[in-house]
């Protein structure tokens, strides 16, 4: 919401997030359970409607029956939901779709949110292995000057020695900066569905920053985030739910009629 992604003007990374949301395996498991508490409040909404059922019966050697029978039959029943048990059952599925669609929302924000920080994170770790390196340089220059000072007089073993070791540090940083990029392409293609391909474009360069954080109410994140959502709409089930076994304890009232021939 708010469009937060075009505030970094980066093109590559609006990319990687559609394509998260695309190919992201838990969004497609999320989808799915969606559609599953769909088709239970269509399931639960159809009981408040009369239940047709048609029965057909043909005799004869070509049907293997050699009864000779025939005739048909049409049968149908109607609970009366006076204690409004099915309508406590429709009520509680509807509020348990809302609460999965609310989590898959919640999902979509959060696979977004650790696209755009792992993007960022390796970067990040770019820019610093770069720096990292000129400072391997520059250590590097300063332990051929600590071992020319010692040929000449004008220093000691020692100022060599911790030259060397600052040196063998700053090149230990460069490995463990790399890894660490490394870490955030490998969650990168993860969250998008590309793992292991190893093939994600970053930018080199850190986005601007988009500026400060509008100003507003605590409560009102608290009313627009998709997991307190669907805590309420939890909330909202089970008490439904509770509705519906008090129900049923009651007597069960049904209108039927059939025809036949």
């Amino acid at each position: 919401a708010g469009e937060w992604l075009a505030a970094f003007s980066d093109a590559r990374l609006d990319a990687l997030i559609e394509e998260a949301m695309a190919h992201n395996p838990d969004l497609q498991v999320a989808a799915a359970r969606v559609e599953v508490a769909s088709e239970y409040v269509e399931l639960a909404g159809s009981t408040l409607y009369p239940q047709v059922n048609a029965l057909a019966r043909g005799g004869g050697q070509m049907g293997g029956d050699a009864s000779g029978l025939q005739g048909y039959g049409l049968f149908a029943d109607w609970e009366l939901d006076i204690w409004g048990r099915v309508r406590s059952a429709r009520a509680a599925n509807t509020a348990g779709y809302e609460a999965t669609v609310a989590d898959t929302e919640y999902a979509r924000q959060s696979v977004a949110a650790l696209v755009a920080k792992s993007y960022f994170l390796a970067v990040e770790a770019g820019l610093q292995q770069r720096l990292a390196e000129d400072m391997v340089a520059a250590g590097e220059q300063l332990v051929v000057l600590s071992e020319q000072r010692e040929k000449i007089g004008r220093g000691d073993g020692y100022d060599a020695a911790l030259a060397r070791a600052n040196a063998e540090t700053l090149r230990d940083s460069v490995v463990q900066l790399s890894l660490a990029r490394e870490q955030s392409l490998r969650a990168l293609e993860t969250l998008i569905g590309r793992y292991p391909s190893a093939t994600v474009d970053i930018a080199s360069e850190l986005a601007k920053w988009p500026g400060p954080v509008p100003a507003g109410l605590p409560s009102e994140l608290l009313e627009r985030r998709p997991d307190v959502i669907a805590a309420d709409r939890r909330i909202a089930n089970a008490f439904l739910r509770t509705e519906e076994a008090k129900a049923a304890r009651l007597p069960t009232i049904k209108l039927t009629g059939s025809v036949t021939d």
